[in-house]
């Protein structure tokens, strides 16, 4: 994602020659690293070109508006370099800079987590079991449309769920079979709690592994799953283990 940065700027100016004269504006990292050049007088005769209005080079050029982009200094701790030189023989060279602005943005970044249990230590097939399953933001920027997914396995049917949100979190309020909410939003500090129970197959053997997961678009700096496997032991219990 390109996070842009725009330099806005009004100039007037007056060159003789670009044999006697230099005038341009630079964006820069403050001290001078990787300048971006946003606007430069060359040319002996001015053309109609970006930055340069078609007139005479002994003639002033009116004020006017200028916008550029300088995207690769964003995140930057940056400066504005508007220059001036000629030759000491010159009486035309000058310039006038008025309503500086820059504007930028910030790439949003949130912490989220996803936590699950049970709350037991075994179930017995045939039974059933209930899952709790939180998404939670920690910050530092709100996330909205983030996606909650879970995808049961075969030995866990009859599946339905509900969820409710705190700190301002919000969800789809219930569904069955697997979850795949992707209208979840996460205020900083606000979390999404869903609760799933599922039936567990008669014929549940080995061991069932169950992953859920929360994303975004929004970079995560600790990206995590939640992983849950449950062991089939021989016998009639089945027992989870974290």
């Amino acid at each position: 994602m390109v996070c842009p940065v725009t330099v806005n700027w009004a100039q007037k100016y007056q060159m003789e020659s670009a044999s006697f004269d230099h005038m341009f504006v630079d964006a820069q990292q403050v001290g001078g690293a990787t300048p971006v050049r946003l606007f430069e007088f060359l040319d002996a005769t001015m053309v109609d070109g970006p930055g340069n209005p078609l007139v005479n080079t002994g003639a002033s050029a009116g004020w006017g508006s200028f916008s550029r982009r300088a995207d690769s200094l964003a995140g930057l701790n940056t400066e504005l370099r508007f220059h001036v030189d000629g030759d000491t023989t010159v009486n035309f060279q000058g310039r006038a800079v008025d309503d500086v602005s820059v504007t930028a943005c910030q790439l949003s970044s949130a912490d989220l987590s996803i936590t699950k249990t049970d709350g037991v230590a075994s179930v017995t097939p045939g039974g059933s079991t209930t899952y709790t399953i939180t998404a939670s933001n920690a910050g530092p920027d709100a996330v909205s449309g983030a996606t909650v997914a879970d995808t049961f396995p075969a030995s866990l049917t009859g599946v339905t769920w509900t969820c409710v949100g705190a700190g301002g979190g919000t969800c789809t309020a219930a569904g069955s079979g697997n979850i795949n909410d992707t209208s979840v939003n996460l205020p900083v500090g606000g979390s999404v709690t869903y609760t799933a129970t599922a039936s567990v197959s008669v014929t549940a053997s080995g061991s069932i592994a169950n992953t859920a997961t929360v994303s975004s678009s929004t970079t995560d700096p600790t990206p995590v799953i939640t992983r849950r496997r449950i062991q089939i032991p021989s016998g009639r219990d089945l027992r989870l283990v974290l």
